[in-house]
């Protein structure tokens, strides 16, 4: 019985280190989260590089066709 005493003795001692770690650990998730919405935001989608993709083609083409008029 003694020894469980002392493991819970340590364990409450060792609590508010858990608890700053965890809090550490969620200030650092937050900060991931934010810079992930400014990826995701900020980003080129595939539909966005088919429309350059097409619209780059079509002008290509009437480049070419106007130099060869």
């Amino acid at each position: 019985m003694d020894c469980r005493v002392v493991h819970v003795e340590h364990i409450l001692e060792e609590f508010p280190h858990m608890r700053q770690a965890v809090l550490e650990i969620d200030a650092r998730t937050i900060g991931i989260d934010q810079r992930l919405q400014h990826v995701e935001t900020n980003m080129v989608t595939k539909a966005d590089l088919a429309f350059y993709d097409r619209k780059i083609g079509e002008h290509d083409r009437e480049i070419y066709m106007m130099k060869n008029r």
